[in-house]
């Protein structure tokens, strides 16, 4: 019983290990894309935070709306084409031999998903003229009408949803001992799903108290992360708790009993790394 215990903590230690670093990777994409789109319309990346990115014009310029449009929008579009790369690979022969990289496509393209889709879901929404979301403000470029807002709206919507029902069947491609015993099987998806949502969800609201907008900053991530990453709840729900049981699935990855040492030491680097530089922020130029 006390092996069985402890292969089961391991399971939910590589979870949250992978979990932690995919929605490290996916924050850390976006702002980067932020900056790297600044550059390619001509403007100046000037600082990097782990929340935020920072960009001005040289003196005297009259940034186009296109302009303006790439740097505020690229980093969703980013975020979808990885969601859409991860879906792509993770069926991909020989992944189902390697456990940790499949989890991590699990979880970065569920983030990745959200995220990007979640942008164009909430923003025309709650957009206004002092809004910081980055879709918003392309609202507000085009106009702020709804003649705008809903398209987007639509958009976001629709790949929400399909957001659920991707991330919930991917997760079940995982095992933990007989998946066709329902309590097991809702065991192991509060395992992959919603301990995630919980613990990554309060690390990260924790970091963002430091965010450089101050608290408007921690209500925007906040919304990103209980709001926005629901979508992780909502696939349980779906495909644990209402959808029927349809498995075995042939393409069944079982869940590492064994504690993956060397995501434990990229996690803790990065989590370094994110308290000790990017929360101060990175001076670009």
């Amino acid at each position: 019983m006390e092996q069985s215990n402890s292969a089961h903590n391991f399971k939910i230690y590589n979870i949250l290990i992978v979990a932690f670093v995919a929605l490290c990777c996916e924050q850390i994409l976006h702002e980067v894309c932020h900056g790297i789109a600044a550059l390619l319309v001509g403007a100046s990346w000037d600082q990097l935070w782990f929340w935020a990115s920072a960009s001005s014009w040289p003196e005297g310029a009259s940034p186009g709306l296109w302009q303006q449009m790439i740097i505020s929008g690229s980093a969703a579009v980013l975020n979808i084409l990885c969601a859409l790369v991860c879906i792509a690979l993770f069926n991909r022969n020989g992944m189902v031999q390697k456990p940790f990289v499949r989890l991590f496509l699990l979880y970065f393209g569920g983030y990745s998903l959200f995220a990007g889709f979640g942008y164009l879901f909430f923003d025309p929404i709650f957009a206004n003229p002092k809004s910081a979301g980055d879709w918003a403000k392309i609202v507000m470029l085009l106009g702020g009408g709804w003649n705008v807002r809903l398209p987007i709206l639509l958009i976001g919507v629709a790949g929400t949803v399909y957001g659920y029902f991707w991330v919930g069947k991917a997760a079940l491609q995982f095992t933990s001992g007989d998946m066709a015993d329902p309590v097991n099987r809702k065991k192991t998806g509060t395992t992959l799903l919603l301990l995630p949502y919980l613990f990554v969800n309060a690390a990260f609201t924790i970091l963002a108290i430091w965010h450089p907008l101050g608290v408007k900053g921690l209500f925007v991530v906040s919304l990103k992360l209980w709001s926005g990453f629901s979508g992780f709840l909502w696939a349980y729900l779906i495909k644990y708790q209402w959808g029927k049981y349809h498995g075995p699935f042939a393409n069944e990855t079982p869940i590492p009993d064994q504690l993956n040492r060397n995501g434990l030491i990229v996690a803790v680097v990065m989590l370094l790394v994110i308290v000790f530089i990017l929360l101060p922020g990175v001076r670009i130029s």
